[in-house]
């Protein structure tokens, strides 16, 4: 394949990419809920657990959740060529600030599906916190609050990553390490 065709396939990666992460998002959070529907979770377990979480999936189907979590993360290596053809715009590769950047920017997309698909057994935590007898929501409450704390754990390191990545990035192009116009900097 000679370099053209990479740098034409690495951006349809990078677009396949993006679409399928719109569509796992969607089906993972995409859902409007009326709160008042839930007084589980904005009342009673309100300061126990992450009510705004739990309501952004509470009336998703196991299978909805499942294949937002599933085609997002399945879906991540697609960034890896959108990554590499952010690369292919420094001036001087071999330069560290070049492969600094590619590294962290490869990093982030090797954290990234853990986070994403830990919405789906959170998404299932609250949902069983809802349709169980109120003897098991400690418990629940519990795992789901864990559970909670991995996803951001989780999805933050990897945004966290990402951003760092990005802004290093932009940063090579105000400073003309790139062969891209300084304005790209602010996309």
């Amino acid at each position: 394949m000679n370099y053209s065709a990479k740098i034409k396939w690495s951006f349809v990666s990078a677009l396949l990419a993006s679409l399928l992460w719109v569509i796992g998002d969607i089906l993972i959070v995409g859902f409007y809920v009326d709160p008042e529907k839930y007084p589980l979770f904005t009342t009673t377990y309100a300061n126990e657990l992450d009510s705004t979480l739990a309501l952004l999936m509470i009336e998703g189907s196991t299978q909805r959740l499942m294949w937002g979590a599933l085609i997002a993360s399945m879906s991540a290596f697609l960034f890896l060529p959108a990554v590499w053809l952010a690369y292919q715009f420094f001036k001087d590769k071999s330069k560290p600030h070049a492969w600094m950047t590619y590294f962290i920017l490869v990093i982030s997309v090797v954290l990234m599906p853990l986070g994403h698909a830990d919405f789906f057994y959170s998404g299932e935590l609250f949902k069983a916190i809802y349709h169980t007898d109120a003897v098991a929501h400690p418990y629940l409450i519990e795992m789901a609050s864990s559970f909670t704390t991995v996803l951001y754990i989780a999805w933050g390191t990897a945004i966290a990553v990402l951003l760092l990545g990005w802004l290093l990035f932009s940063i090579f192009v105000f400073a003309g390490k790139t062969v891209l116009s300084k304005w790209v900097g602010f996309i």
